[in-house]
């Protein structure tokens, strides 16, 4: 995405960037402690890049490894739902790895992945230049590679489904002195009807590689969906360009920190030398896990939509 300022607000950009690491550190702080009171400059920058993201949803059962029924959770038709972001890319976007397995990050799933596989039930998206969203089948975009990916973040190709605008990338690796843009939201449960989003930029000096970078949520009071890295550079006098450089990916079932996957690609020897991640303590069983004894008492079979979903 290209800016191209004027006046007043040529000088506003210039100082975006120009601006001493120690100055923008200490708004991007008083962010922290003010719980969401943004600077001139994090304000700007959250506009530039306020139609460069969608949101998606991903709507899964769960299967039953030995007869292959399916199950919702507590007479739901769904097992469980997951909210996560993707980013326009020119010729396509990036999305995160929720999409291709959203049980990894659902905290009930942990107490039943011994028994059940994780199936896709539908996976949908929406713009979110409204406050109602409008959600769109992902895979009738795509074809969703629903196999299990050791990637946090999964570009992909497409000229369509955005006319190919989007934000240009950076896949050098290196140090990076970026920022994280947050994506938040009063109630990640209400984005099924009501999109209440706002974005809060936060400087941050990173290096993108093989290895993606753990970073701390800011101390506000709404909840993350989810993040993206940008790199704003001087592209020409007057103009400057806002390049994507990566993903900010939640935690998992598997970890309990939020990571920032990289665009930059990876030889077969940095490929290697990524390390698997560490698994958290298990979840503890939910009291409807538990009733009975039996996990099965939380269950609701579901007869099968035809065409969707994949077991995992």
């Amino acid at each position: 995405m290209k800016i191209t300022p004027h006046h007043g607000l040529s000088l506003a950009i210039a100082a975006l960037v120009g601006a001493s690491a120690a100055t923008i550190d200490a708004q991007s702080q008083l962010v922290n402690n003010l719980q969401g009171m943004m600077s001139s400059r994090q304000e700007l920058l959250a506009d530039a890049v306020e139609n460069a993201y969608f949101l998606t949803c991903q709507d899964f059962l769960v299967a039953d490894k030995q007869t292959g029924e399916l199950y919702g959770y507590e007479n739901g038709d769904i097992f469980g739902r997951v909210y996560s972001i993707g980013v326009k890319i020119k010729d396509g976007f990036v999305l995160t790895a929720q999409t291709q397995e959203p049980w990894d990050y659902d905290a009930k799933y942990p107490n039943y992945k011994d028994d059940f596989f994780g199936d896709m039930a539908s996976s949908t998206w929406t713009a979110v230049g409204s406050s109602t969203p409008s959600y769109t089948s992902l895979s009738e975009e795509i074809d969703l590679p629903w196999e299990k990916t050791d990637s946090l973040i999964i570009p992909y190709t497409n000229k369509n489904l955005f006319a190919g605008e989007g934000l240009s990338v950076d896949l050098t690796p290196g140090e990076k002195n970026g920022w994280i843009v947050w994506v938040t939201t009063a109630n990640i449960d209400a984005l099924q009807t009501t999109l209440d989003l706002s974005l809060i930029p936060i400087r941050k000096s990173l290096v993108a590689g093989a290895q993606p970078s753990e970073v701390e949520t800011p101390m506000i009071d709404r909840q993350v969906v989810g993040g993206f890295y940008i790199v704003p550079v001087t592209d020409g006098m007057g103009t400057i360009t806002i390049k994507l450089c990566g993903l900010v990916v939640p935690p998992s079932n598997d970890r309990q920190s939020y990571l920032v996957g990289w665009l930059c690609p990876l030889d077969e020897a940095q490929a290697a030398a990524v390390a698997p991640a560490q698994a958290a303590p298990a979840a503890e069983a939910t009291p409807a896990d538990a009733k009975g004894g039996n996990k099965k008492d939380a269950l609701t079979p579901v007869k099968p939509a035809k065409g969707k979903g994949k077991k995992k």
